[in-house]
């Protein structure tokens, strides 16, 4: 059966909830933060959410905060929209909610129904925010950004909108942020939603699905054989992993290494998570013998088969 279908399914979810806590960068801000003490400047308690206030920190210290020199709102010493949108970044939602209300005051000076925004969104546990008030963060955002003179908004307060709102879905990226593959990655799986494509208008589907075409589009561009693509034949491996696209992955990681694809389709095959056709298929594609080994049409008659068999069983 296959796994695209109109409605969410477990492994749809599961797959979009997992693919946010690996695309999670916690970890690098954490390592980034350990290795530059003094511009840090941590001091105090080394919790989360001080940690996330040292990457900014190192961030400004670097002038890579706000490279284009865009005025960025400070509230009692953190610049407030970039320190809720690296919690948001860092999976670190319910801690962003908490700053949020533990400021409550100040924030509806600065913006009134943020903190509605951003506590329906820490309490769903889909992250999905109730009608009305999706309609009403979709509307600011729309008139935010198109009435505003330039420069004049801080490009970390649009951020927070769109991925809380999930704004402007027709355009996957955050302007005026400056984002590498890693961001673009996450922000494809931040807005991502499995619901009733009946229900909702175009405009607001964005689903484990749409996520794949992207993938498949970024392979055929950038990925083809022959060529490395950002980063080389890893990346969009680990892309293909993400999405679910597992049998395509262990397919396109085999033309480069034939040992790893093989050891990640046993890993993929003992977790439930690979299908696998008969022997009626073409030559390109993944089977499965009833000896329970992974290969290739191809590799039926090449003369490497033995060889590559041994490799595969150390």
């Amino acid at each position: 059966m296959s796994r695209k279908g109109v409605r969410s399914s477990p492994f749809t979810d599961n797959c979009i909830l997992q693919a946010n806590r690996w695309c999670s960068f916690y970890e690098q801000l954490e390592s980034l933060v350990a290795r530059n003490p003094k511009e840090a400047n941590i001091g105090g308690v080394p919790t989360t959410v001080n940690k996330v206030r040292a990457y900014i920190r190192i961030l400004a210290v670097r002038k890579e905060l706000n490279p284009d020199g865009t005025e960025l709102q400070i509230l009692e010493g953190d610049y407030c929209w970039a320190f809720i949108f690296f919690l948001l970044r860092s999976g670190l939602v319910k801690e962003a909610a908490d700053y949020v209300t533990g400021n409550a005051t100040a924030f509806r000076a600065l913006d009134r129904n943020f903190i509605t925004y951003i506590t329906s969104y820490a309490s769903s546990s889909d992250r999905r925010l109730p009608r009305p008030i999706q309609d009403r963060i979709n509307a600011e955002y729309q008139q935010r950004t198109r009435i505003a003179p330039e420069n004049s908004l801080d490009p970390y307060r649009m951020a927070c909108y769109k991925v809380i709102g999930r704004c402007e879905l027709t355009r996957m990226k955050i302007e005026s942020v400056s984002q590498g593959i890693e961001d673009w990655i996450w922000l494809q799986f931040a807005l991502a939603r499995e619901v009733s494509r009946v229900e909702e208008s175009a405009g607001e589907v964005h689903g484990l699905e749409e996520v794949r075409e992207t993938i498949r589009e970024i392979g055929a561009r950038y990925f083809a054989k022959g060529s490395e693509g950002m980063g080389g034949y890893g990346t969009y491996f680990f892309l293909q992993i993400l999405g679910g696209m597992f049998e395509h992955a262990v397919s396109y990681l085999y033309s480069y290494s034939v040992v790893a694809a093989v050891h990640f389709a046993i890993a993929l095959d003992f977790y439930g998570l690979l299908r696998v056709s008969g022997h009626s298929v073409s030559e390109n594609e993944l089977r499965k013998p009833e000896s329970g080994s992974y290969i290739l049409g191809p590799e039926l008659t090449s003369p490497k088969s033995p060889t590559i068999r041994r490799k595969c069983l150390r």
